[in-house]
């Protein structure tokens, strides 16, 4: 009976956690549970002992199990309270946690807005210039590359870095070297990390050449070293081709009803110019609304 009471003032502190309560919770069932036993054992020490032991002794069997009794009843409400008290607990995290979740959302969602409505007209702004810059460097470019002074290297649009141009294949050198092919097909040469496994025969094919074969398990395959001409060269590269600002960018209006900061424009420098000039408008503002009527037949 010790250990139980021992067990019940363990876990009549105040606990903060759902985690907290959870443990004590299990231990609360445990005592309670032990404390059924004790019941159950001082209930039989009492039946035990009806015929054998003295009425005052019977008495003090009866005070014991009255002992048990209730101390299994204080476990077993102990246990009842800290069960609703997790149901509480856990309704409030939870509650907690939606209030945290909705804090998060809401400053981000005003940070959000703040960076929307006042840095992305700047952002808009300042691409309209890299446009502007890009179209007048271009035009700029396009006249300067028609007449060249002496001497001079045409210019590259600023653009043009963007993109990568192809490459050709270029044949650094030839020679000739003997290697083993599979007799069959001559105008292949074997795999470089088969060449080192053909076994030489010392012996010649019809044709003269040296003989040999390649083993590869339980099949082998007839060889013959024959000439080739080899040619070491760098292969061919494609390029890669870059979609003009202009016409991949899309700066829509910050509200519904204005007109675009920038819409994708297809065309040369001289477009692009002429479709700046068109300035980003904002949408009339309402005006206030008036009552109206509607009429519909009553019904007879």
């Amino acid at each position: 009976m010790s250990k139980i009471k021992k067990i019940i003032g363990s876990i009549t502190k105040t606990l903060a956690s759902s985690a907290e309560i959870q443990t004590a919770l299990d231990a609360a069932r445990t005592a309670a549970d032990e404390a059924d036993a004790a019941v159950a054992a001082a209930k039989a020490a009492y039946e035990a002992a009806l015929l054998t032991e003295t009425p005052a002794m019977l008495r003090t069997l009866v005070n014991q199990q009255v002992d048990e009794k209730i101390a299994a009843d204080q476990a077993r409400a102990r246990a009842a309270k800290l069960e609703v008290d997790l149901e509480k607990t856990l309704a409030a995290e939870a509650e907690d946690g939606r209030a945290e979740c909705y804090a998060q959302a809401k400053a981000l969602a005003d940070t959000a807005r703040k960076k929307l409505w006042t840095d992305y007209p700047k952002a808009a702004e300042a691409i309209r210039d890299i446009l502007r810059s890009v179209a007048e460097a271009d035009i700029a470019v396009r006249d300067a590359n028609e007449d060249l002074p002496t001497g001079a290297a045409k210019l590259e649009s600023p653009e043009g870095a963007r993109s990568t141009h192809s490459e050709w294949k270029e044949e650094l050198g030839r020679d000739q070297v003997n290697l083993w092919a599979a007799i069959g097909s001559p105008s292949m040469p074997l795999r470089d990390d088969q060449q080192k496994l053909v076994e030489n025969q010392g012996s010649k094919t019809p044709k003269g050449y040296l003989r040999g074969y390649l083993r590869q398990g339980s099949t082998s395959l007839e060889c013959e070293m024959r000439p080739f001409v080899r040619i070491k060269s760098i292969p061919n590269r494609s390029g890669w081709s870059a979609e003009s600002l202009a016409s991949g960018i899309a700066l829509p209006g910050l509200e519904g009803g204005d007109s675009d900061y920038w819409e994708p424009t297809r065309g040369d420098a001289v477009d692009v110019i002429r479709a700046l000039e068109k300035l980003p408008r904002k949408r009339p503002p309402y005006s206030a609304r008036e009552p109206e009527f509607t009429y519909s037949p009553v019904r007879e």
